[in-house]
């Protein structure tokens, strides 16, 4: 932990930020900070268009996930809300692209510049840990077995997975930090009752 800045001078709210804390409903709290997969997690999976494809523009955005995003950004601050993704250098660019043509950064206030990539699934974790982040949403068991055990996780939530990702999870999984959700509005809802 960095040496106390000097009291003296400083403002209440700037020494609490230099400690990862802020004021909220009268009492200092941490600041919590998420990570969210983009693809079947902001990105709708039951399309007839191809999400990497010609028409990857037209893809849907998941249902409610902006307006859930919007409401992150409220309670933890557009700085503490990152999207992590797995996809090949091609397709990072259309998910890119994707999030530009959705106007998703000044939809939701997330910042443009913690949009992070990587290439394989387990990769996740390096970026994870780099920022702390406390929850973590995804449609992989594949990724989220790879965060359990991360000190700074409270939550992680198996977003909507597909049966075979399910079913994995349900056999392989004996631990508590992990939630299976079918919706953006049970990770609100969620997240809301623990903050």
């Amino acid at each position: 932990m960095p040496a106390p800045p000097p009291l003296m001078g400083q403002h209440t709210e700037e020494v609490l930020k230099s400690y990862g804390l802020q004021m909220g409903s009268g009492r200092i709290k941490m600041n919590l900070k998420i990570g969210i997969d983009i693809g079947n997690v902001l990105t709708q999976r039951d399309t007839d268009i191809r999400p990497f494809g010609e028409d990857y523009l037209n893809v849907s955005a998941y249902e409610g996930a902006f307006e859930a995003v919007e409401k992150l950004v409220e309670w933890f601050g557009g700085e503490n809300v990152f999207l992590v993704s797995k996809c090949s250098l091609r397709n990072q660019e259309i998910s890119k692209a994707w999030l530009v043509h959705k106007d998703f950064f000044t939809i939701t206030g997330v910042p443009p510049e913690n949009l992070y990539f990587c290439e394989k699934r387990h990769q996740k974790r390096g970026i994870v840990e780099e920022h702390q982040l406390n929850y973590f949403v995804d449609d992989r068991w594949s990724v989220l077995r790879h965060l359990d055990d991360l000190d700074s996780i409270k939550e992680l939530y198996l977003f909507n997975p597909f049966p075979a990702e399910k079913s994995q999870f349900e056999s392989e999984y004996k631990g508590n930090k992990i939630i299976v959700v079918e919706s953006w509005p049970q990770i609100i809802g969620d997240i809301d009752r623990k903050r």
